[in-house]
């Protein structure tokens, strides 16, 4: 259960369930610690739309975490997804579909670019 601590107007923005901030460096240059993804989460795994960002929740039995990645098809079988960073330096992994507790399609994201 979520529950909102502010909100996002976006003008014509698509409809999201949320937001959180970025951390870490998986997803540059596309995505930077500091950005804001705002996410539409997604009931059935099956309706995954191959190539696309997702943030994903996952526990694996040594390790519960959120990450945010490109999801592909696996090379293993149906029972996994292919997990793919932008940044180079980050390994793809193939993770079990079952250990993914909850996922979300990234619809937009918001950077901040400041004078300072």
């Amino acid at each position: 259960m979520q529950v909102p601590i502010d909100f996002i107007s976006v003008p014509n923005a698509p409809k999201c369930d949320g937001a959180l901030y970025i951390r870490g460096d998986s997803m540059y240059p596309i995505l930077k610690a500091g950005d804001i993804a705002c996410y539409k989460v997604i009931q059935d795994k099956n309706n995954v739309r191959f190539g696309e960002i997702y943030i994903l929740d996952i526990d694996d039995g040594d390790d519960q975490y959120l990450t945010v990645k490109y999801i592909q098809k696996s090379d293993i079988s149906d029972e996994y997804f292919k997990l793919v960073s932008q940044n180079i330096s980050h390994n793809p992994k193939e993770e079990k579909r079952s250990n993914i507790r909850m996922m979300a399609i990234v619809k937009l994201w918001i950077r901040y670019n400041t004078i300072s």
